[in-house]
C-alpha cells in the first residue's frame, strides 16, 4: 500500500511542477499537506476527481491566461486548416460517437443499479436437480419447498414467490385484451421496497383463498387502459373472469419481472402489467410435486451472497431428507438479482464494448498520422518560436491544446451520431436486453463522453506533441520546407498505420466468424414450414371454462369456424409453438425398458389439435397423426419425433410401443405410439431437438393454446377475421400476440443478427479509416518524395515500376499488420466462441476473407497516391526541387 500512495504522491507533485514558480512557493506545501492527508482517508477513485478540480479552481491568474492564450492560438490555427481540421473532427466523431452509443447500453443495462431499496441485497434462488439430467440448473421450486425456506431460512430477511399467467382484461373497453400477469406471494411488494404511485400493495393477509380478488395495476396499463385516473382506486375489474378490486399502482420503476431478466423458457413477458396474490389453500402451500413458481429474496444486511448459499443448501438437503417422495435430489442455489438479470446480455455488451474501442484506438491512430503529418510542414514554425525562447513544456502544451481542441469538437459531433445510434439500437434490439427502454444519452453519458474526448484529445496528441518539440532549431530554419528530407516522424507514421492494420484485422476476423454463425443459423432447417402461417394466443379463464371437456368444446368450435374464413386452408392448434423458447418437460417410462437410477428419459411434451401438423407442415414419417377421433373415452395415443424414436427404440419399430410419463408402476395411463412425425426446433434453432412427444388436448384438455392457420393468401389480411370469430365465440374472449410464422422465427435469430450486425458495421469502420489511414501515409511520402520520383524517372525509371515501388511499400505495412493481427486473433477465440454456431473460431474463410478484404482495399489506397506519382513530370518535378 506503501508503494501505490509513492506513486500517486509522485503523479501529484509531477502535476504541481507544471504551475510556476511562485504558485508552487505559495500553495505548494499546504496543497502536499491535504493530499497526504487525503490519500489515508479516501480512495484514489474518489479522491483525484477532486484533486484536479482543486488545481483548476486555485489556478494562479497567469497560468489561466496562458491556457486562455494556448486556446486562442490553437483555434486561430486550426482556422486556417479548415480541410485539415473537419478531416479529424469526423474521425474522431465517428470512433467516440460509436463508443459513446454503446456506453449508453453498457450503462443502462450493466452498470446502471436496479431502482429498488439496497438492490444489491436481493438475489433469485433456483432449485437445480442432480437427478435430472437436462443441462439446466435454473429450475423452479415448489410451493412446499418455498414456504419451509421462507419461514426456516436465518439468511434472508423477506422472500417472496411469483410466477407469470396470462389473464384477460375485459370490461375496459370495445374488445377484452390479453395481459401480463404476475401472481405472487403477500410479501412480493415490501420485499422490493417501492412504496405505490397510488394505493397500496396487497399483503399476507390478502394471500388467501377467499381474499386474493384485489390488483395492483402497472404504471403502464393505468395509463394505457384506464386513462391514467386518478380515481382507480377502488374501481373493479374483470380479470380471466373473476372480478378484481384496484388496491394500487405502481410506479414507473417497479417492472419486475421483465422476461429479459429472466431464462426465456419461462415465457415472461417483456414487462408485467397486473399482479394479483397466489390465494393458495393449505393443500396448495404443501405441494411439493409440483415445481412451478420462482423465488426472490432479500438478505439480511450482515449476510454475504456466499453465506447464504451454505445456509440454504443444507436447509434444503434437511427438507429433502424430510420430504423424499416430493423434494428428493431438488437443491437451492442463490443468484444475486444483478447478476440474474444481466448475464445473459452481458457477454455481449462487453464483444460490442472491446470492438467499438478497438474503433477508437485506430481512429486515434489516424488523427495521430494526421498531426504528425502536419507537425512535419510546422517545423520551421516550432523552431522559430523555440528560437524566441519558448520552452519545451510549452510548446508540448500549446500543441496538445490544438489536439484537445479538436478531440472536443470530434466529441460534440459525436455526441449527435451517438444519439442516432442509440435510438437505432434500441429499436434493432433484441428482447433478450433487460432495461432496453432506459438506454439514453443521459448525464452519466455526457460525462464519459467529455472524459473519453479529453483522454482521446492527449492520447492522439501526445506522439506528435514530442516529436516536433525535439526538433533541431539551427537545422529546421535551413530547410526550406523539408522536402526531399526524410522526417524521423516516419518511423511513427509507419507503425501507427501497422497498429490500425492489426486492429482492423482483428474486428474483420471477428466479424467474419460472427457471419458465417449467422448464415450457418439461417441455413438450418427448422423441421417446418413458416411461410403462409398465421398464429395466435388464445388463453380460457378457468372461471367461465372450469371443466376439461368446456375447454375442448370451445377450441373445437374455434377452429372449425376459422376453417370456414376464406383464404384460410388448415387450422390447428398446440400448446407452445415452436421457436419460443418454451419447453414442458416430463419424465417417461417405457414398457418393457427398466429404468436406470439417475437417468430419467425426459420429453418435451406438447398438446395438438386440428390439423396442426399439416398447418405448420411437419412431415408424417411412419403411422399417422392424431385425429379427431382420438377422445377422452378413446386409448390415449401420442405422436413422438425422430429424435425420440431414435433414442429410445433403435432397434424396433416404434409404432404400438407404450410409453407413461413418471414411474412405470404409477398412476399415468399408458399411451400407444401411433405415428412418427420430423423433428422440430422448438427452444431455438441453434439447440438440437430433444425427444418429443404430441398429445390430442381431448385426452389432456388445457385452457391455453396457440392456434395455427396455414393460408392461402397473405396471413396478415385475416387478422380482423380471426378476431370476429373468437368475438362471436366469446365476445369476452381475447385473442394475443398475432403474428406470423416468418416473424417468429425472425425473432428467434434476433440476438445474433443485432450483434452481427453491430459488429460488421465497426469492422468495416475500421477497414475504412485504416485505409483513410494508409492512403494519407502514402500520399504524404509521395509528396516529400516528388523530387527523387522526378530524378527516377529520368534516369529511365518506368511508370508501372515506380507504381509498384511505392504500392509495395504501403503492401508491406499492410502485411505486417496481418501478421501481426492474425496473432491478435487468438484472443479472439476465447472471446467469441460462445457466440458461434457451426463456424470453428479458427476457421480459415473467416481469416482469408478478411486478409483479402484488407489487401484489396489498402492496394486500392495506395494506389491512387502512386498513380499520381507515377503520372508527374520529372523536368516539374525537378525544378520544383
Amino acid at each position: 500500500m506503501g508503494d501505490r500512495t509513492h506513486l500517486w504522491k509522485r503523479i501529484y507533485d509531477r502535476l504541481l511542477s507544471l504551475y510556476p514558480a511562485e504558485f508552487r512557493d505559495e500553495y505548494g506545501k499546504e496543497m502536499v499537506t491535504d493530499f497526504d492527508e487525503r490519500m489515508r482517508t479516501e480512495s484514489p477513485l474518489s479522491l483525484w476527481p477532486r484533486i484536479l478540480v482543486d488545481l483548476a479552481i486555485t489556478a494562479p491568474k497567469e497560468h489561466m491566461d496562458m491556457l486562455m492564450q494556448d486556446l486562442r492560438y490553437a483555434y486561430r490555427s486550426l482556422r486556417h486548416a479548415p480541410v485539415f481540421a473537419g478531416v479529424i473532427t469526423l474521425t474522431l466523431a465517428l470512433g467516440i460517437g460509436a463508443n459513446t452509443a454503446i456506453f449508453s447500453v453498457v450503462h443502462a443495462v450493466l452498470l446502471r443499479g436496479l431502482p429498488y431499496r439496497d438492490s444489491a441485497k436481493l438475489a433469485i434462488i433456483w432449485s437445480p436437480n442432480r437427478l435430472l439430467n437436462i443441462g439446466l440448473d435454473e429450475l423452479p421450486t415448489s410451493a412446499g419447498d418455498f414456504y419451509d425456506w421462507q419461514t426456516q431460512s436465518r439468511s434472508f430477511s423477506e422472500m417472496a414467490a411469483f410466477r407469470g399467467r396470462p389473464f384477460n382484461l375485459s370490461g375496459t373497453g370495445d374488445t377484452p385484451i390479453r395481459v401480463n400477469a404476475i401472481t405472487a406471494s403477500g410479501d412480493f411488494f415490501r420485499l422490493f421496497g417501492i412504496s405505490p404511485a397510488l394505493g397500496r400493495p396487497f399483503t399476507r393477509e390478502e394471500d388467501s383463498p377467499g381474499k386474493r380478488q384485489v390488483a395492483v395495476l402497472s404504471n403502464a396499463l393505468w395509463r394505457r387502459q384506464f386513462g391514467a385516473d386518478p380515481n382507480i382506486i377502488g374501481k373493479s375489474i374483470q380479470l380471466n373472469g373473476e372480478t378484481h378490486t384496484v388496491i394500487g399502482v405502481m410506479p414507473r420503476e417497479m417492472r419486475f419481472p421483465q422476461g429479459a431478466e429472466l431464462p426465456a423458457f419461462y415465457g415472461f413477458a417483456a414487462q408485467p402489467d397486473v399482479w394479483v396474490p397466489f390465494g393458495f389453500s393449505p393443500e396448495e402451500r404443501r405441494n411439493r410435486g409440483t415445481h412451478n413458481i420462482l423465488v426472490v429474496a432479500r438478505l439480511r444486511p450482515d449476510e454475504s451472497l456466499a453465506q447464504a448459499q451454505s445456509e440454504i443448501e443444507a436447509l434444503q438437503a434437511h427438507i429433502a431428507s424430510e420430504h423424499s417422495d416430493g423434494s428428493r435430489g431438488w437443491g437451492a442455489h442463490v443468484v444475486s438479482l444483478r447478476e440474474q438479470s444481466t448475464g445473459g446480455a452481458k457477454h455481449t455488451l462487453l464483444v460490442l464494448l472491446a470492438a467499438v474501442s478497438l474503433v477508437l484506438l485506430i481512429a486515434c491512430a489516424n488523427v495521430a498520422n494526421l498531426l504528425l503529418a502536419r507537425a512535419s510542414a510546422r517545423r520551421k514554425e516550432i523552431a522559430v518560436r523555440q528560437a524566441l525562447g519558448a520552452s519545451r513544456v510549452r510548446l508540448v502544451r500549446q500543441l496538445l491544446t490544438e489536439s484537445v481542441v479538436l478531440s472536443f469538437g470530434g466529441g460534440l459531433a459525436g455526441l449527435l451520431l451517438a444519439a442516432g445510434l442509440t435510438r437505432a439500437i434500441v429499436l434493432l434490439s433484441p428482447p433478450g436486453i433487460p432495461r432496453i427502454e432506459q438506454i439514453a444519452i443521459n448525464g452519466w453519458v455526457l460525462a464519459f463522453s467529455a472524459c473519453l474526448s479529453v483522454v482521446t484529445g492527449v492520447l492522439f496528441g501526445l506522439v506528435p506533441a514530442f516529436h516536433i518539440s525535439r526538433v533541431a532549431v539551427a537545422d529546421s530554419l535551413k530547410q526550406g520546407g523539408g522536402r526531399g528530407s526524410v522526417s524521423s516522424g516516419d518511423t511513427a507514421r509507419r507503425l501507427f498505420i501497422v497498429g490500425e492494420v492489426t486492429l482492423a484485422v482483428m474486428l474483420l476476423i471477428g466479424a467474419g466468424l460472427l457471419v458465417r454463425s449467422f448464415i450457418r443459423v439461417l441455413g438450418v432447417e427448422p423441421g417446418f414450414e413458416p411461410g403462409s402461417t398465421l398464429v395466435m394466443e388464445v388463453g380460457l379463464p378457468p372461471a367461465k371454462y372450469r371443466d376439461p371437456s368446456q375447454q375442448s368444446a370451445f377450441f373445437d368450435r374455434a377452429l372449425a369456424r376459422l376453417r370456414n374464413i376464406p383464404g384460410v386452408q388448415t387450422v390447428g392448434a398446440v400448446s407452445s409453438l415452436p421457436l419460443t423458447n418454451n419447453e414442458s418437460l416430463d419424465t417417461l417410462s417405457v414398457e418393457g425398458q427398466p429404468q436406470r437410477p439417475g437417468q430419467a428419459l425426459l420429453c418435451d411434451t406438447r398438446l395438438t389439435g386440428g390439423a396442426y401438423f399439416e398447418a405448420m407442415g411437419i412431415p408424417l414419417f411412419h403411422g399417422r397423426l392424431l385425429t379427431l377421433a382420438d377422445q377422452m373415452n378413446t386409448l390415449p395415443v401420442a405422436v413422438v419425433n425422430e429424435t425420440l424414436a431414435r433414442q429410445i427404440f433403435p432397434d424396433r419399430d416404434p409404432i404400438g410401443q407404450r410409453m407413461k410419463f413418471g414411474d412405470a408402476g404409477g398412476k399415468q395411463p399408458w399411451m400407444t405410439i401411433v405415428g412418427i412425425v420430423g423433428d422440430v426446433r422448438n427452444t431455438s434453432i441453434e439447440q438440437k431437438p430433444r425427444p418429443q412427444i404430441y398429445m390430442p388436448y381431448h385426452q389432456a384438455p388445457t385452457a391455453f393454446l396457440n392456434i395455427v392457420l396455414r393460408t392461402a393468401v397473405a396471413p396478415a389480411t385475416l387478422t380482423g377475421a380471426v378476431r370476429r370469430e373468437i368475438a362471436t365465440l366469446d365476445p369476452d374472449q381475447a385473442v394475443a400476440n398475432i403474428r406470423t410464422m416468418e416473424q417468429v422465427v425472425s425473432a428467434a435469430v434476433a440476438t445474433r443478427r443485432f450483434i452481427t450486425l453491430l459488429l460488421t458495421l465497426f469492422a468495416v469502420l475500421a477497414l475504412l479509416l485504416s485505409t483513410i489511414g494508409l492512403y494519407g501515409v502514402v500520399s504524404y511520402t509521395v509528396a516529400r518524395r516528388t523530387g527523387e520520383m522526378g530524378l527516377r524517372m529520368a534516369l529511365g525509371a518506368t511508370r508501372g515500376r515506380l507504381l509498384g515501388m511505392i504500392v509495395g511499400q504501403g503492401l508491406r505495412l499492410t502485411l505486417v499488420g496481418i501478421a501481426r493481427g492474425l496473432g491478435g486473433a487468438a484472443v479472439l477465440k476465447k472471446l467469441l466462441e460462445s457466440l458461434l454456431f457451426g463456424v470453428n473460431a479458427l476457421d480459415p474463410w473467416s481469416f482469408g476473407g478478411a486478409i483479402l478484404a484488407l489487401l484489396v482495399v489498402t492496394a486500392l489506397g495506395c494506389f491512387l497516391p502512386a498513380r499520381r506519382a507515377a503520372n508527374t513530370d520529372p523536368l516539374k518535378a525537378l525544378r520544383q526541387e
